[in-house]
């Protein structure tokens, strides 16, 4: 008989077991989710002829119960607007609030300010926003999400100041 057929069986090297097929299901799966978040933020499908730099992106609670959105560009190219969306969900792209034409151009970039007001905000309650940057050619690019969180009491004191 031949040597090579007649080999014992290494039985120190890995063996099989139920949970090595789990590991290779929960890493699809974690591939999927990726590249589901990927599209959803807009990493996939972006337009190749617009592009931006955005430098910071904030929500900030005021006292008067609404809240800030600002947004800063460094650069833009073949912008032509910014739509931005509200929600209370992190998982959901919200309804658009506002849509602000673009003024940036690619050598300085622009800075965009909106005040969502408090009259349509529960006290107390956290939201999220995403920005959609528009382009000219009908494609757009995704940012976010921010939260800021509302006051839930506009508390305003007097300063006092007493002269010497």
């Amino acid at each position: 008989m031949n040597q090579e057929t007649t080999r014992p069986i290494n039985r120190s090297g890995p063996r099989f077991s139920p949970d090595r097929g789990r590991s290779v299901a929960r890493k699809r799966r974690g591939v999927f989710i990726l590249a589901f978040l990927a599209l959803l933020l807009g990493a996939a499908g972006r337009d190749a002829s617009a592009s931006i730099v955005l430098k910071s992106f904030t929500a900030t609670p005021q006292p008067d119960r609404s809240i800030r959105v600002n947004w800063e560009t460094a650069s833009e190219v073949n912008i032509s607007a910014f739509r931005l969306y509200r929600t209370e969900n992190v998982s959901q792209v919200g309804q658009p609030v506002t849509t602000v034409q673009a003024k940036g151009d690619p050598v300085t970039g622009a800075v965009y300010e909106y005040g969502d007001p408090a009259s349509g905000l529960t006290p107390g309650k956290e939201y999220f926003y995403r920005l959609e940057a528009l382009s000219t050619s009908g494609g757009s690019i995704w940012y976010g999400p921010v939260s800021a969180r509302t006051v839930l009491f506009g508390v305003f004191l007097p300063i006092i100041h007493r002269g010497s």
